[in-house]
């Protein structure tokens, strides 16, 4: 194959040419490290691919919105072959949270997730399951002036918001009703109050990035999710209240009210 196709199709690095040339790939001999360093960095250049066939036929595949699996697939059928690469130095670090505010952060979007999303996800996985009920997903694009997926990146209200605004009004409402509650019936009532002030307390905290962002879009909030909220906090409210174990059920109370009755 002459020279200048070889640069068409890989693009104006020798010493990466030279690599795809030999039959396990690898390193050609002759260069030094330094040498290699200089055309690993050019190679992974944004520039490269200039005019090149990367992102048709050569490394990343372009123009696909499942684009992780379509380039794995095309590059072993080219016959390139995967290397996992484990180096001294960590070449990236990931998104693991480094400090406080982070651990934090992460957890309160994982109870949001884990109230909506995933909740979501667990009964449409059940209903596969149980009931060969099969459920439909859109993958969206990854470019942001495509057309064609314009409106897949609008921010949209839909039924995934009830459950967590729910649980939410819930809580409130708990927080509201016990306070009111101990504040009537006097000092003995708030030494139990206080564990379940410090639990839904602590789901509301962590409801807090929810509760701001729908605060933030009031004016563009579906009435039918509030009202469906409303009434799933109401009702799980009085279901509680009707069988809540902290309470007697009926009948009399007998305490020892000091007395010899004998």
């Amino acid at each position: 194959m002459p020279q200048i196709k070889f640069e068409k199709k890989f693009g104006q690095s020798p010493v990466f040419m030279a690599s795809t040339l030999m039959e396990d790939g690898g390193v050609p001999k002759g260069p030094s490290s330094a040498s290699l360093l200089k055309e690993a960095v050019h190679v992974i250049s944004c520039g490269y691919e200039d005019k090149t066939e990367w992102g048709k036929e050569v490394g990343w595949i372009y123009g696909s919105v499942t684009e992780d699996i379509l380039i794995g697939f095309k590059m072993h059928c080219h016959g390139w072959q995967s290397v996992y690469c484990i180096p001294k130095m960590p070449a990236f670090k990931g998104s693991a949270p480094i400090n406080l505010s982070d651990w934090w952060r992460n957890e309160q979007f994982w109870v949001i997730g884990g109230v909506s999303s995933h909740l979501f996800a667990l009964f449409q996985g059940l209903l596969k399951v149980l009931a060969g009920v099969d459920t439909n997903f859109t993958v969206t694009s990854k470019a942001a002036d495509d057309g064609g997926f314009s409106e897949l990146y609008l921010f949209k209200w839909t039924s995934l918001l009830i459950p967590t605004l729910s649980l939410l009004i819930i809580n409130i409402i708990g927080v509201i009703v016990g306070v009111s509650d101990a504040i009537n019936n006097g000092y003995d009532s708030w030494g139990p109050l206080f564990g379940r002030l410090f639990f839904a307390l602590w789901v509301i905290i962590h409801l807090y990035p929810f509760l701001k962002g729908m605060m933030g879009k009031q004016d563009k909030v579906p009435t039918i999710v509030v009202v469906w909220s409303i009434l799933l906090a109401s009702i799980f409210s009085l279901l509680w209240v009707r069988i809540n174990p902290f309470v007697a059920k009926g009948g009399l109370v007998l305490e020892l009210c000091g007395l010899d009755c004998d």
